[in-house]
């Protein structure tokens, strides 16, 4: 089996970027930290992915 990533779209491509306001623990919010460092991408990067 293969592993295939989703194929990454810039955001600009999908419109309008407009502000949400999400709340988490500190916890969360460290361990995001660290995976967007692991991946050299910002915090908001890794959120937009994930969405």
């Amino acid at each position: 089996m293969s592993e295939t990533s989703p194929a990454e779209v810039p955001a600009t491509a999908l419109g309008p970027i407009r502000p949400l306001s999400v709340r988490m623990t500190d916890g969360l919010r460290a361990q995001l930290e660290v995976i967007a460092q692991l991946n050299d991408r910002s915090v908001t990067e890794e959120i937009r992915l994930a969405l």
